[in-house]
């Protein structure tokens, strides 16, 4: 029996939301619908206390399938269809009454960095790297990635991390403000685990009431960034230049397939 492309178990009050399309676990629709009805379930569960969210794979999450951002553009619904619920999933996510966790044992980039970011805390391990690689091919992190950013390691080191798409070294991350903790290779999973069972043996209403008032603090108001998130997707799909770059990324695919082969 083939296991679903996110997995979801949840014990002692401990929910675990497992990525499960390796190698690079790049989001489709299928796996967007899943997230989202595995969401309902931690939103409307009173038992959990606790959230993690961890990947199979080399990389965590290399963020959309790029062929389906196609199809959304040339069906006109780009932003209706994919930023909208983008937007959307990971709000729910940062939203979420209970405390979350990311562990990241590999990569993130693009949608999956913006996917971590949603998250209270991250867990990383040292080998793993960071990166908004979407302004290399004509996007923008559109999810709210950038937003979360800018409060995470302040302005002038997230405009140059997304002006330039460089790698985010977990160190730096770390240094900066944006990891909470670096576990030894191949053991985030495992860290965050300890975290979450020693936030699970306090009580419910003090972890929910700390959620609260960090949310209410440094969280601004949700459909203004929504709007404004919109209105600069909008501009991007008018300029061309994100169908443009996608295009290029598979004629360069299939030449280097050329070559290899």
């Amino acid at each position: 029996m083939t296991e679903p492309l996110i997995i979801y178990k949840q014990e002692k009050g401990i929910g675990v939301i497992r990525l499960n399309r390796p190698p690079l676990n790049i989001f489709n629709k299928e796996m967007s619908a899943l997230l989202d009805e595995i969401l309902t379930k931690v939103e409307t569960d009173a038992t959990l206390r606790v959230v993690i969210l961890c990947a199979e794979g080399r990389t965590f999450s290399a963020g959309s399938d790029m062929k389906e951002i196609l199809d959304y553009i040339e069906n006109g619904t780009y932003i209706d269809g994919k930023m909208t619920h983008e937007l959307s999933n990971r709000n729910r996510i940062a939203n979420l009454p209970i405390p979350t966790i990311a562990a990241v044992e590999s990569s993130a980039y693009g949608g999956g960095f913006e996917m971590i970011l949603s998250c209270d805390m991250i867990l990383s391990s040292p080998s793993a790297t960071y990166s908004m690689a979407t302004t290399d091919i004509g996007s923008y992190p559109g999810a709210g990635g950038g937003a979360r950013l800018i409060r995470l390691v302040g302005r002038s080191r997230a405009m140059e991390h997304m002006y330039f798409s460089r790698k985010m070294t977990a160190q730096e991350g770390l240094e900066w403000g944006m990891i909470n903790a670096i576990a030894s290779e191949g053991t985030a999973f495992d860290l965050a685990m300890q975290w979450a069972e020693e936030i699970a043996s306090k009580p419910d209403i003090s972890m929910r009431a700390v959620k609260e008032l960090v949310n209410g603090l440094t969280i601004p108001d949700e459909k203004y960034t929504d709007d404004l998130h919109q209105r600069i997707s909008g501009k991007v799909i008018e300029a061309g230049k994100l169908q443009e770059g996608i295009e290029q990324f598979f004629f360069e695919k299939e030449a280097r397939k050329k070559i290899e082969n």
